[in-house]
């Protein structure tokens, strides 16, 4: 009996002993993961290599040319987007003072996608929303999304702001990647008004 009682305090202890290890084994690996850089992604500093980054994606509001800002004048503005990869789908939120500024038209560019959703419902809050989808080709480089008229209420300095709130945020403006159906967007430009 007493031989039963002590192989199963040894092997209570192996147990105990096997546990620690697998433990810190664990632990080591999950820092030394969180520490080393994936192939292919290695700084130029580590491989003494021009590094090409992946391609993202920029969306911008800019004013046609020829045209002065001012009060009552109806003005136009072309949504442009760019991208270093094929997307399959956007979305761009739009955000204004409707106190200064008056949109009167968004016309969607149909040659590039099938389905245009403009959602004006908050127009009035000072947002609108322009989802699209089922691109009618690969889509790639710069192409204008729609064009925007609107008119100045005020001679005040104010903006149509592109809503971004940074990399990987799906609430805000999005370019959807047709490679890995995620949001590639890096950067946005919106328009300043300076009447």
């Amino acid at each position: 009996m007493r031989n039963n009682h002590q192989v199963i305090k040894l092997n209570f202890v192996f147990l105990v002993i096997l546990s620690l290890v697998v433990i810190v084994e664990s632990i080591y690996i999950i820092y030394i993961i969180g520490r080393s850089t994936p192939a292919g992604f290695l700084s130029e500093k580590d491989s003494g290599e021009k590094i090409t980054k992946i391609p993202g994606g920029k969306i911008n509001l800019i004013l046609e040319k020829g045209q002065i800002v001012k009060a009552g004048i109806n003005l136009n503005a072309q949504l442009k987007f760019s991208t270093g990869e094929p997307i399959v789908s956007t979305d761009v939120i739009l955000e204004f003072n409707p106190q200064l500024i008056a949109i009167s038209r968004i016309t969607g560019n149909e040659n590039i996608f099938e389905q245009i959703l403009i959602n004006q419902e908050k127009t009035t809050d000072g947002k609108i929303k322009i989802t699209t989808y089922l691109p009618k080709k690969t889509i790639k480089g710069e192409e204008v999304l729609a064009t925007i008229n609107f008119r100045l209420l005020r001679q005040e300095p104010t903006e149509i702001k592109i809503a971004f709130l940074g990399v990987n945020h799906t609430t805000d403006s999005n370019l959807v990647s047709q490679a890995t159906l995620t949001d590639i967007l890096t950067e946005v430009e919106s328009l300043q008004l300076k009447p």
